[in-house]
């Protein structure tokens, strides 16, 4: 079992924010996170079980204002989540 639970914030303005902010974020909250899951699926696939539990958070499902950058983060976590559901249920990984 395999559960993800990273986070990191960035507020304020969206324009504000600069490359390496949103780049941390994104690294925190996404990037770090698919490459745990990356690691770990080779076995669960020849297993033919698993599971993985990507913990997000209320921002991946609505957003709020100034927080745009966190919420987009955490909206391709809840995006890749799904993705992830549909590839590994054949494979016996939830």
């Amino acid at each position: 079992m395999l559960v993800n639970n990273a986070g990191t914030l960035q507020w304020g303005p969206v324009e504000c924010a600069s490359a390496e902010e949103v780049g941390r974020v994104f690294q925190v909250n996404l990037l770090g996170q698919l490459e745990l899951i990356r690691g770990v699926l080779p076995a669960m696939r020849k297993r033919g079980s698993g599971v993985i539990a990507n913990v997000t958070s209320l921002g991946g499902t609505m957003t709020f204002p100034f927080f745009g950058i966190y919420n987009a983060s955490k909206w391709a976590m809840e995006g890749l989540s799904e993705g992830l559901w549909h590839e590994l249920k054949p494979f016996g990984v939830q």
